[in-house]
């Protein structure tokens, strides 16, 4: 968005008035809830930038004027991203002036993707087990959990020998997981619901190694048909698992739509995958 200002410029004859002062409008497309990401651009900004997250439900103002982030006399741009399309008009005006000195002006973007890289990615964590992906880069699982970690119980993630890694807050010495990687999916049980919001990366992953046997996975393709998604592996995948919110499974299992319950998979979303043949193979996503 750009044009954007905080009591600039001229300030009328007797220089009472406050100048140039703008307003964002947010709407969330569908009028549900989005988490966005606002970043202001100016050259009277510490470093040259600032930047604050807000939880949106159907619309919400953001005043230039009555933002502490902002000094007199800021003049720039700012970059919204979101976790949900979202369309955004911007307000201008002065009362320096006679007569109507008002404008709006729509957003604009070079790309609309459905999780643009360095936007926010929410997770819903039911009461119960969630099957979540941790998409940040590599943390000590309690900083990586840290706006949900007064609910969380147990941490699990599944390993290659077909184990279990776990951690328990406050018992180290029962717990073997130390830290979350990129693209790493975890079993998460959660004492009360919670909203877990991380930040999508710049690049998103290319692909997975699945061995034989069962494999977390964090599907990081576009959304799309299953039969789709999965079409590189088909020879050697032998089911794939999704845990609901109400904590029963979805499956897919190529060939059997008569059994099947996965139709689509969801970028980003939590997966459990049976590689039934010998060795490795990469399960490469489409972007």
């Amino acid at each position: 968005m750009p044009l954007l200002y905080h009591d600039f410029g001229y300030k009328g004859p007797t220089g009472e008035a406050r100048g140039w002062n703008s307003w964002l409008r947010v709407q969330v497309t569908d009028g549900g809830t989005a988490s966005v990401k606002v970043t202001y651009y100016g050259a009277n900004l510490p470093g040259g930038s600032e930047s604050f997250g807000q939880t949106v439900t159907g619309a919400r103002f953001f005043v230039q004027r009555d933002d502490p982030l902002l000094p007199a006399e800021f003049e720039g741009a700012a970059e919204i991203v979101s976790d949900k399309p979202i369309t955004v008009l911007a307000g201008v005006s002065s009362d320096a002036y006679q007569g109507d000195t008002d404008t709006m002006f729509g957003g604009f973007g070079p790309d609309i993707l459905a999780n643009p890289p360095g936007s926010l990615f929410t997770v819903s964590l039911a009461q119960g087990w969630t099957h979540a992906c941790y998409v940040g880069v590599q943390k000590p699982v309690d900083v990586a959990l840290a706006d949900v970690l007064a609910s969380v119980e147990a941490v699990y993630r599944l390993r290659p020998d077909q184990g279990y890694d776990r951690w328990f807050g406050g018992r180290p010495e029962l717990s073997t997981l130390t830290s979350l990687n990129p693209n790493d999916a975890v079993f998460i049980l959660m004492g009360a619901s919670a909203t877990w919001v991380q930040e999508l990366p710049e690049l998103p992953p290319t692909g997975v190694t699945l061995a034989q046997g069962w494999n977390g996975v964090c599907y990081g393709g576009s959304t799309n048909a299953v039969e789709l998604a999965t079409a590189g592996i088909q020879g050697d995948l032998s089911v794939l698992y999704s845990l609901a919110a109400n904590q029963t499974w979805k499956r897919y299992v190529p060939g059997r739509p008569d059994v099947s319950t996965i139709m689509v998979l969801d970028q980003n979303g939590a997966l459990l995958a049976l590689k039934g043949t010998p060795g490795t193979v990469t399960w490469s996503f489409q972007q």
